[in-house]
């Protein structure tokens, strides 16, 4: 069975929003050890960050591209939720690397002005004060 990505819109619970630059690291890196020590897959939906805590999820919005879907003809940013498991970028300016598949999910090819969100609950519980919809590209 073939996989696929497909844009679904979610309702996230997220911690505050940093923006930041993005860049994409690709083919070039592959089969080399990540600093988690796990072999780099460039399609898989990872990222390098200086600071965060390896295993943390984030959510990455690509402030220039939009997806349309949301009720009331709202057009949401496209997003990708990314898990951190690399140190970098190691570019002044740059606030994290994505994985080319990271980079695919919200359509950049290579620098982007994007916002950084932690996650911390993703469901559509009503204990979540701050709750935003996203359409976010995964693996279905």
């Amino acid at each position: 069975m073939r996989a696929f990505l497909a844009a679904t819109i979610l309702c996230v619970c997220v911690a505050s929003a940093k923006a930041g630059i993005a860049s994409c690291y690709g083919r070039e890196h592959g089969q080399t050890r990540t600093a988690t020590g796990a072999l780099y897959n460039p399609w898989r939906l990872t990222a390098a960050h200086r600071t965060l805590a390896f295993g943390t999820r984030v959510l990455v919005c690509n402030l220039a591209r939009r997806v349309r879907g949301l009720a009331g003809g709202e057009h949401a940013p496209r997003c990708a939720i990314v898990t951190i498991n690399d140190r970098g970028p190691f570019v002044a300016g740059r606030a994290i690397d994505l994985s080319l598949g990271a980079c695919r999910a919200i359509g950049n090819s290579g620098l982007a002005r994007v916002s950084l969100q932690i996650i911390g609950e993703v469901g559509h519980g009503s204990h979540c004060r701050d709750r935003r919809h996203y359409a976010v590209r995964g693996r279905r």
